[in-house]
This record gives structure tokens, sequence and C-alpha cells, in this order.
């Protein structure tokens, strides 16, 4: 069974940029070498952290955890979005550029913490609010590089897109690769869609990454 959950920065641009910051796991990475798949605690958790910074959006009035959004932001003050639950998250403890309206709070921080899968919940641990927002730029390919989407990897990409759960987004590039963006993968849908379609196909990329452990 396929899982994954996905991503949601100040720009709903930025799903495929993200995941070029980093190899998807089970995949090589920059210097040809075997990434490893992600382990999980004791309790099930994954370490993870995000890479670049997103909105984390609170909303004082319900009571309940503040969401990091994933995917589309609306551009609206306060703004909207679904995305990850985040507990143990203490305002107090966070600096940088706060913002609040209608008892609604919201600013843009990159997180670490410990994730559940199944709850699609982040146990904050570390919060940081000087972490850069530039994001890497995926490679692109020009004039005569470029390879037409094939009706193959067309159809790939939209199955992909209607029946895996948790995925973000599933879009083919000019270098002939269908990218699928996800909330996080412990490296199995990545091995799944190997198995499935081939080695270089589909490559999985997250907005949740394995923390250095």
């Amino acid at each position: 069974m396929r899982t994954a959950k996905i991503i949601g920065v100040a720009v709903a641009s930025v799903l495929l940029l993200v995941g070029c910051a980093t190899s998807s796991p089970g995949t090589d990475g920059a210097d040809g070498q075997p990434m490893p798949t992600a382990t999980a605690n004791d309790d099930g958790t994954f370490s993870v952290s995000t890479i670049v910074p997103y909105t984390v959006v609170d909303d004082l009035a319900a009571g309940d955890d503040p969401q990091m959004c994933i995917g589309m932001v609306a551009d609206t003050a306060p703004p909207k979005c679904s995305g990850i639950t985040l507990t143990g998250w203490d305002w107090d403890e966070v600096d940088g550029d706060v913002q609040e309206q209608d008892d609604v709070r919201w600013g843009l921080f990159t997180v670490e913490g410990d994730y559940a899968p199944d709850e699609e919940t982040l146990a904050v641990t570390s919060v940081d609010t000087e972490a850069t927002d530039e994001l890497p730029i995926d490679p692109t390919c020009k004039g005569d590089e470029c390879v037409q989407p094939t009706d193959e990897l067309t159809d790939i990409s939209s199955d992909i897109m209607s029946s895996t759960p948790g995925v973000l987004s599933s879009t083919v590039d000019g270098f002939g690769t269908v990218n699928v963006s996800v909330t996080f993968d412990d490296g199995s849908l990545q091995n799944s869609f190997d198995e499935e379609y081939g080695a270089g196909i589909v490559k999985v990329t997250s907005v949740l990454v394995p923390t250095a452990g």
C-alpha cells in the first residue's frame, strides 16, 4: 500500500523546487551513492525538518494546534491553508516576523520535529526564523535538450496523482522524468514506484526530510 503525505510554503509553485534541494530516499545522491531510507523512531515517528521556511497559521480563537501549510496558501490576511498539525508549538519561544489579525497568528518558519505520518502531526522540537527562504533552482532543459512528454509518462503522472494517497503534485519535466511531491516519504514510496515503473522514471521529493542522525 502506498503511503505518503505533502507541503505548504508561502507560494504553491514552490512545491517542486523544494524537492530539488535534496535527493529522494531510495535514489542516488549527487555523488552517485545510494541514499539511505529513513528509519523510524521507537514510537513510529520520524525525525525530520523542513529545508525552507513554511507558513505556520494559528487560529487562536479556535484553540486548536497551529497548522504548517502544505500546498496552496490563500494570499489573504490572515492566510488560509491546510496542512500538518504542529504539536508543542510555543509562540513565546518564537522570534522573527510574526503577524496577527482577527485572532489568527502566522509567520514563516523552518521547523524540526518528530513526524507521525498516520496522524499527519509534527511534534515540534526546534523552530528557526533565521533560515534563508531562497530555494534551489531546478535544472531546466533548453531547446533540443527538452523531451516532449510521452503518452506513457503522462499516463503515469495522472495515475499517480489520482491513485496515490498524499500526493501533492505530479508532473512530467523536460528531461522525461515524472516528478512527484509528497509531505514525507520514508523511502517506501520511491521504491514502489521504481519497482512498478522502472528506476529513474519517477522521482519522489518530500517537504519533510530526515534530520542527520
